[in-house]
């Protein structure tokens, strides 16, 4: 609207008002009714900024929540089966090393029996394979990838393997995998992890029979068995003939107990557009990029399956951590919520997958995310690396080119303040913001370091609180003392070029780790740029009277003429010839002097261009930073239990974060009314004081601690070991009773981690066991290694030496040998090279049935071979050399193991001192053996002299510290086992 059409309007309103004052109308002009309802001053603003808050923090609170939707009548049916599955299979924690475990597999093959005799669609075909398959492999440690490489493993898998096929299989398309594991971990009864995914399989099994037609693809259900201590049940899939033929999987996992089931891996843009057919999208390609980077440290099946050549999904519960691996991972800490939502996604998407014709895009990585948990959008990484490249590129340049034509209109107008004005003020705000922010979010992480286990929003919220309200005091006091022509619009133009500068790291880091979790700095770079564009728009369309003087304290905004309007006061005021005149930039003649300034001030505050402004960047903005903090902060604040540079990354993470989501509405900030800012500030203290005075932990986010009991024959010792965080530990063992009689001895471990011993009460780990009178703190004699002969003429450091054993266990699974020379000790990685170049373990199972050793001889590549004849089975690794020896058996009736060691004293490397020593002492190989127990919860019977029977815990020191640690801890096991009997001999 050019002068002279705003001039004729106001003659028009001025005519209108007079009518009106004769007739008794308002005292309040139409201009300041505008002004008031649509001007960009704290009235309107504060009003969109409180509602707007409100709206999005219930959004994100929906997208982030965890609490699944309801169950249909529909689902119900099959969430019944499903949940009565879940319940037998959890009854008692099952891992590889117990008998649970074989009661949970029995469990699974009546199911696939059951169903396979089932009513089924036409020409459906079911082929079982539960033979066992052994496994020889050498690889690197997957849970510590600072381990040495040469950690080599011997598995007896026996994992249920079922392929479903149709009459319209065509076996040409591959088939689709599906797949979990039905092992636990020793002091958990493995509900989420993994028996929602054991029990989602049987119900798409039973689903997909229940169908009127069968699958375009063969569908193969892997319910695989010792994932828990190294993937091994995964591994042992690609060894067996059906791998060869698989196009695509899905991974059901658990690292959580309960509530929404994530995507949070996919291997490529090909499969994972296939979960947009999932009817509750829960979704965030964030956690892939955490795992890209190490910032998460457990691992799934996805890791061999990928690392193997396959494509798929890694779906898994992810949130409480601290109840993952424990006791309350069970049936009454879940729900039948939480089982439905992954049952229907995966019935959903394995759908689409069978479907499929074709899985393209192979090479791209894919970007994707839920929204409110009903919209998955996904996106290929080339796609966001391209959109992005060009964002850098045009953008800077279609803001600079406006924000030139904007200065130069401004310059040639002669106007007193222009775009390049304010410019510093809103540095030196955030600069100071960010300090106070880091010092009050540091000051909490000092005050209570592990309360952000229980609430990571208590220093979220006083992060935000101090950074909002710092920009508010300092931002409102430079508007107040000097007026720029902009403060809004200049904020914004900042903002877009620290933003650009975030988007090309990002952009760096997708192109050289294929990044696929900083979309976000895109986004927010794009609505950014827009507003700046908008308003630098809005400035060249704008006559430069209207524009000098965009925004002034609200008081001289308010006031048209020194003499207070009444309501028969005309709208543009007489002229006074008398007045002097305006130098500016607005045209001098007295005549028009007055009614130019009101032109001006009605102009301005009738513009809604920062309405628009707002609706583009703090919506978007806020429900992206957010959410974004919600996600990473969900996923990683439970993390300070395990060490203090994880509770360092986290108060950093938290720090960042506030002061991402306070940028929201810095270009707005100045303009708030007062009681929002003493809110914000209100909600800072108080989230303060809760964080600093409130107790750490709870019983829905407990202290995790860790128990193994170490038992040294050699040594005649048997210790409770514990292991948590420092001062947390203790204070748990204050309430233990054999504490009080042995006081814990606690060393540090690093980083925040210690250690305490304490001589606990012994083991009952076999049913029948006689004791003698004072025998209850005796030592269980569990395990026994002899020495066998072997002939022996090698005599040099350079010789091959080798050396024979026998390992007898009662009751036994899993056990680990160690070994140690006078230059070597396994574990340690600056201790070079393990001079263990070859093992052999001898098998007591000629003539025994159902013996497969992989598929083709592929495992021959990595230096196993197996004997036909006599099943013994060899392992040669001379560059390498082993590091320690993981043995693994099915066999609870045959307690031996009987292996045989190859080594060389001196293994020759470039660099090491020569060493021709013949030292006889120099050339032995030290072999420690520990073999580990894992089932408590069921009692065992002892008898005594007199042959009488007695009742006693199998663990006695873990059951005391399960009934006696307060309700805010809880406990989890620290190693392969529950208990772990080692014992020592040379070779």
């Amino acid at each position: 609207m050019d002068r002279q059409s705003l001039r004729t309007t106001l003659r028009a309103m001025d005519a209108s008002n007079d009518t009106g004052a004769k007739n008794g109308a308002k005292k309040t002009t139409i201009g300041s009714f505008v002004r008031s309802t649509f001007g960009f001053n704290s009235v309107p603003l504060t009003t969109l900024v409180t509602t707007t808050t409100v709206l999005l923090g219930l959004l994100v609170y929906v997208s982030t929540s965890v609490t699944p939707p309801d169950v249909t009548d529909a689902q119900k049916p099959l969430l019944d089966y499903a949940w009565l599955q879940l319940g037998e299979i959890s009854r008692n924690p099952h891992p590889y090393f117990s008998h649970d475990n074989d009661r949970v597999r029995q469990h699974i093959l009546k199911e696939v029996y059951a169903l396979a005799g089932s009513e089924h669609f036409e020409g459906a075909q079911i082929e079982v394979d539960d033979s066992q398959t052994d496994i020889f492999i050498q690889k690197e440690d997957v849970f510590d990838k600072t381990a040495p490489p040469g950690k080599l493993t011997y598995f007896e898998g026996n994992n249920v393997v079922v392929r479903l096929s149709s009459k319209k299989s065509d076996k040409s398309l591959g088939a689709i995998l599906l797949s979990a594991h039905f092992d636990s971990v020793p002091s958990s009864f493995g509900v989420t992890d993994d028996g929602a995914g054991i029990a989602t399989m049987l119900a798409v099994l039973k689903h997909t029979l229940a169908q009127n037609e069968g699958p375009k693809r063969d569908v193969i259900f892997n319910f695989n068995n010792n994932e828990e201590f190294g993937l091994l049940g995964a591994e042992a899939f690609m060894h067996h003939p059906w791998a060869q033929n698989v196009s695509a999987f899905i991974n059901l996992e658990g690292t959580g107990a309960g509530g929404k089931a994530i995507l949070f891996r996919a291997s490529d843009y090909g499969v994972a557009s296939h979960y947009a057919a999932a009817q509750m999208p829960f979704a965030s390609s964030v956690y892939q990029e955490g795992f890209s980077n190490g910032f998460i440290h457990s691992q799934t099946d996805y890791k061999v399956y990928t690392e193997g050549g396959l494509r798929g999904l890694d779906i898994a519960f992810y949130k409480p951590r601290a109840l993952y691996h424990t006791r309350r991972d069970s049936i009454a800490e879940t729900t039948k919520q939480a089982l439905n939502h992954m049952l229907v996604n995966t019935i959903d998407v394995t759908q689409s997958m069978t479907d499929a014709d074709v899985f393209d895009h192979a090479d791209q990585p894919a970007v994707f995310s839920d929204i409110a948990g009903y919209l998955f959008i996904i996106l290929p990484l080339q796609y966001v690396f391209v959109i992005s490249c060009l964002t850098l590129a045009v953008g800077p340049i279609f803001v600079g080119f406006l924000f030139l034509l904007v200065l130069r209109k401004q310059l040639n107008a002669g106007v007193s303040e222009t775009i390049l004005g304010g410019w510093l003020r809103s540095i030196v705000s955030v600069v100071i913001s960010v300090v106070a922010t880091y010092f009050v979010v540091e000051t909490l992480h000092l005050g209570n370091e592990l309360f952000v286990v229980r609430s990571f929003y208590t220093p979220l919220f006083a992060g935000m609180g101090t950074f909002i309200f710092v920009n508010y005091v300092l931002l409102g006091f430079f508007h107040f003392v000097r007026p720029v022509c902009d403060q809004k619009l200049i904020i914004l133009l900042e903002l877009s070029v620290v933003l650009w500068a975030l988007l090309l790291m990002s952009v760096i880091h997708e192109a050289t780790h294929k990044a696929t979790g900083e979309y976000h700095f895109l986004i927010l770079y794009l609505v950014v740029a827009t507003a700046s564009i908008l308003g630098l728009f809005g400035h060249l369309v704008t006559s430069t009277e209207t524009t000098e003087f965009d925004e002034r304290p609200e008081d001289t905004e308010d006031t048209v003429d020194e003499e207070e309007a009444t309501e028969t006061s005309p709208l543009l005021p007489e002229s006074n010839p008398d007045a002097p005149a305006n130098h500016g930039s607005v045209a001098a003649d007295p005549e028009n002097q007055q009614e130019d300034q009101t032109l001006q001030k009605l102009a301005v505050s009738m513009g809604y261009d920062w309405s628009i402004q707002f609706l583009l960047v703090v919506p978007v903005t806020f429900f992206v930073t957010f959410g974004l903090a919600a996600s990473l902060l969900d996923g990683l604040h439970q993390t300070p239990l395990e060490s203090e540079k994880s509770a360092d990354f986290v108060y950093t993470t938290i720090t960042a974060m506030s002061v991402l989501i306070g940028i929201t509405f810095l270009p707005f900030v100045h303009k708030l009314q007062v009681f929002v800012p003493i809110v914000v500030l209100g909600v800072a203290v108080t989230a303060s004081f809760v964080h600093i005075l409130s107790p750490p932990f709870s019983s829905d986010a407990p202290a995790k601690l860790r128990f193994v009991q170490n038992i040294n024959l050699d040594a005649g010792t048997s210790f409770a070991n514990v292991l948590g965080r420092q001062g947390v530990l203790q204070e748990v063992l204050e309430y233990i009773p054999s504490t009080d009689v042995y006081r814990p001895e606690c060393v540090s471990r690093g980083d925040g981690v210690e250690t305490c011993n304490y001589i606990g009460p012994r083991p009952y780990l076999i049913d029948g066991e006689k004791i003698s009178p004072g025998d209850d703190s005796g030592l269980p004699q569990l395990l026994n290694v002899s020495v066998v002969p072997v002939n022996e003429t090698s005599s040099g450091p350079f010789d091959r030496f080798d050396g024979r054993f026998r390992i007898s266990a009662l009751n036994n699974r899993g056990c680990v040998l160690r070994f140690n020379t006078t230059r070597f000790q396994s574990g340690n990685v600056s201790s070079g090279v393990s001079p263990v170049k070859m093992v052999t373990l001898r098998h007591n199972r000629v003539g025994k049935t159902g013996i497969t050793t992989g598929s083709g001889g592929r495992f021959s590549m990595f230096g196993w071979t197996r004997d036909p004849k006599t099943g013994k089975d060899e392992f040669r690794s001379f560059m390498h050399g082993v590091d320690d020896v993981s043995l693994h058996k099915l066999d609870w009736e045959d307690p031996e193991y009987d292996i045989q060691l190859s080594w060389i004293p001196r293994w020759y490397e470039v660099g090491d001192p020569e060493d021709e020593s013949n030292d006889a002492l120099k050339n032995r190989l030290g072999v420690t053996v520990t073999c580990s127990w894992s089932e408590y919860l069921q009692p065992s019977f002892i008898v005594d002299e007199q042959g009488r029977r007695r009742v006693v815990d199998k663990i006695p020191a873990f059951s005391e510290l399960l009934q006696f640690s307060p309700a805010w801890s809880i406990w989890s096991n620290q190693g392969r086992g529950l208990v772990e009997v080692s014992q020592y001999v040379e070779l």
